[in-house]
């Protein structure tokens, strides 16, 4: 952390001269300082979300917050950048074994955001209600998701489920797939830290 506070593609621009080499630096500094905050919090079984999202730190030459990156990341055309980026919440995608690179960097937001849809503890779907229940961080983007896939496909009236088909593949299709028809519902807004992948 002590590094990127005081490097990043508004200080060092040239060490950042791609949208490649600037999206893996947002991503790795969502995840230190998600480690972070969660640590300087004691890693309790349950958070309190502004202690994540609204505790200002020194990054790329000045003070953010998660908040702030979120902001920065649902700007991007590509609407998983911001579902695919990590986090300590189990609602948010996975912490990830290594540093994202520019190299990589889209293919992994591919397999991100496909594991993120895949995952029946951050994207739950409740056979019983019917429901798949919307993580915040998706469910917010929910009307720029179906808008997208509406004015791909010349249709109206889509749910965020069809008009998730087109990012995944495999095995998270096919739970979607397994839930057509179902109502789609905002997941209760909570905050318990997953810094341990099983």
């Amino acid at each position: 952390v002590k590094l990127l506070a005081v490097t990043g593609p508004t200080v060092t621009p040239d060490m950042f001269a791609s949208d490649e080499a600037r999206l893996a630096y947002w991503y790795n500094a969502r995840c230190a300082w998600s480690m972070k905050l969660a640590l300087d919090c004691g890693c309790p079984k349950r958070m309190r979300r502004a202690d994540l999202t609204d505790r200002a730190f020194p990054l790329d030459g000045r003070t953010m917050t998660l908040r702030d990156l979120d902001a920065l990341l649902a700007r991007e055309n590509d609407f998983r950048i911001l579902v695919a980026s990590p986090g300590v919440c189990i609602q948010r995608a996975a912490l990830p074994d290594e540093p994202f690179t520019a190299e990589d960097i889209r293919e992994r937001i591919t397999r991100r955001f496909e594991a993120f849809i895949d995952d029946p503890d951050r994207f739950p779907i409740d056979v019983g209600a019917r429901k798949i229940r919307v993580p915040p961080v998706l469910w917010r983007l929910r009307e720029r998701v179906i808008g997208q896939y509406e004015r791909a496909y010349g249709t109206q009236g889509a749910t965020l489920s069809t008009a998730l088909l087109p990012h995944v593949s495999g095995s998270p299709r096919r739970r979607l797939h397994d839930a057509v028809g179902y109502d789609c519902a905002p997941a209760p807004s909570k905050c318990e830290p997953a810094l341990v992948e099983e």
